[in-house]
């Protein structure tokens, strides 16, 4: 495919094609004049680069799931992209609830806050933060990328991030939820695993690494007809291919304790649909 100028300093042409610079020492041709801010979409990937005056910049990427090079400009069905900052949840968007009792929740005044859930009191109590139970991303092709953080707090409780079908619920923990659900699963604070379920049958892995502490990470789990794999901080962790979640399901970022306290916060979430 040949180079295309358009008006406005737009241009297009494939990847392969060599993007034209503000001059040419080719002798052959006319000197190309390539001004500062001409966009070039690359029409095979959707790549857009801004020439700065000295070269071509590739355009900041969108989400986490660009950066990673895993959506070659193209955006995904049912892509939502989701950072937790401001004064106010977008409840359009997500709902945030608990089986019983209450808590205290809410986007938190600090740097980094994200949205932020206490829990603590009663015992068996579960808050979540979900999709306003929109159940649109696929069992066997979906991708969910969160970075959160547990600050700690109660020595029997749990952290859940990744895809739920409904809500979770106080059933012993979070790992034993019923529901169709893949995701990081962490327990009492030292065991960190993954878990899968396929509707009636629950599973789960222990990672290779704890990553307790209270920095952020990068979790992400991705489903397909085979298996989920599991990422933190774009390390694989774990590969499963059993218990399979079975039916659609919504992002999910959930607390569970069992008595005392229990803190965690998400800045930044991503799903879609492969």
């Amino acid at each position: 495919m040949a180079i295309v100028y358009l008006d406005g300093g737009r241009i297009t042409g494939l990847s392969t094609d060599a993007k034209p610079d503000r001059d040419t020492s080719d002798a052959s041709q006319p000197a190309l004049t390539v001004q500062a801010g001409s966009v070039f979409i690359e029409t095979d990937t959707g790549n857009k680069y801004i020439h700065n005056g000295t070269a071509w910049i590739q355009e900041p990427f969108d989400s986490r799931n660009d950066a990673l090079g895993c959506s070659g400009g193209r955006i995904q069905f049912d892509h939502v992209v989701e950072w937790f900052t401001g004064k106010s949840l977008n409840t359009d968007r997500w709902n945030a609830g608990e089986t019983s009792g209450t808590t205290t929740r809410g986007m938190k005044d600090e740097v980094d806050g994200g949205f932020y859930i206490h829990g603590g009191g009663a015992v068996n109590r579960v808050q979540y933060l979900n999709f306003n139970n929109v159940e649109q991303y696929l069992p066997r092709g979906s991708v969910n990328i969160s970075v959160a953080k547990d600050t700690g707090g109660a020595a029997r409780g749990a952290f859940f991030t990744g895809f739920m079908d409904g809500t979770p619920q106080a059933v012993g923990s979070i790992a034993t939820v019923t529901s169709s659900h893949a995701g990081h699963y962490k327990k009492n604070e030292r065991y960190n695993k993954v878990s899968t379920a396929d509707g009636s049958n629950e599973s789960s892995t222990e990672l290779t690494d704890s990553y307790r502490g209270v920095t952020y990470h990068v979790y992400k789990t991705e489903c397909n007809s085979f298996w989920c794999e599991f990422w933190i901080d774009g390390v694989l962790m774990a590969t499963k291919e059993s218990n399979l979640p079975a039916t659609n399901m919504q992002p999910t970022f959930s607390c569970y304790h069992d008595g005392g306290e229990k803190d965690m916060h998400i800045l930044y979430m991503e799903a879609y649909n492969t």
